[in-house]
């Protein structure tokens, strides 16, 4: 037993002190490790989903097909893609996954798998979804929804059998006016026996469909004012001659002026035009 004076408090106290620096020196450092390992696994993540977007458009003659996906994070749930299937038929589609950042990312690569694998075989565009419903409500527990536009285009006649699911936005956009495809409609994901109506138009020369996920349409300007599909539309009148590319960025551009985003949304926008017969015989 010993007795302690003021010198030994203040020893004790500052060695305390030390050691508790020192500890939290560590926490942080492990802490910062951490950190700098999840950041690179998410640009690792990020990078690996836009290189799945598809980068070159099928050469289809009389067709231009363009589009571009922008995730409100590193990554997130919407995507666009496109194809040719052995028949002849070009099937596009757009998706978004319900929830955004990494569950949003996992629902978008499985419901890309999942899509891509059933339009190999004979298959139209509304059982598509019927079949993608049913898998990710059975793959997951009952939390994981989606939206999705399926498209499969005949390129010789233009006929155009699609199908949508969610809160997806399509319209056909041409000189004489301009029709909306689709309105809100049931998740996938939501009821396993979920059926989707099959849908037909025809895309004429020089007419233009727009497809876009519900982060495009409902987009908000600084009053809160939405931009709906109202508002696609009128951001690409007067440019029905420029490239489906150029339109596209063209939307890019305008949705940026337009929108004052509190929190950032997952986006994506597809453009499929057909072009006039002689679009491309020289002048």
């Amino acid at each position: 037993e010993r007795e302690f004076d003021d010198r030994d408090m203040n020893m004790a106290e500052l060695v305390a002190g030390r050691l508790a620096a020192d500890l939290d020196r560590e926490v942080l450092l492990k802490s910062e490790t951490q950190s700098r390992g999840i950041l690179r696994q998410l640009e690792g993540a990020s990078r690996m989903q836009l290189e799945q977007l598809p980068k070159i458009a099928p050469l289809v003659e009389g067709w231009q097909i363009a589009g571009w996906t922008s995730q409100g994070s590193a990554v997130g749930g919407a995507l666009h893609d496109w194809w040719m299937h052995d028949d002849g038929r070009l099937f596009v589609a757009a998706a978004q996954g319900l929830d955004g950042g990494i569950e949003g990312a996992l629902c978008a690569a499985s419901l890309r798998a999942t899509v891509r694998g059933l339009a190999q075989g004979p298959i139209m565009p509304n059982a598509v979804l019927e079949q993608a419903s049913q898998a990710l409500w059975s793959a997951s527990a009952g939390d994981q929804f989606a939206s999705l536009f399926c498209a499969a285009i005949e390129p010789n006649e233009g006929r155009c059998d699609f199908a949508a699911a969610g809160q997806m936005g399509a319209i056909l956009i041409g000189r004489l006016g301009n029709e909306r495809l689709i309105a809100p409609s049931l998740s996938l994901g939501v009821e396993p026996s979920a059926k989707y109506l099959p849908r037909e138009f025809k895309i004429e020369p020089s007419q233009l469909m727009i497809v876009v996920n519900d982060g495009v349409h409902e987009a908000r300007d600084g009053e809160g004012r939405p931009w709906t599909m109202s508002g696609v539309a009128d951001a690409v009148q007067g440019h029905l001659d420029a490239s489906a590319e150029t339109i596209a960025e063209l939307i890019r551009d305008r949705l940026e002026a337009y929108t004052f985003d509190r929190k950032a949304a997952d986006r994506t926008v597809l453009v499929v035009k057909r072009e006039l017969a002689n679009a491309r015989s020289p002048l």
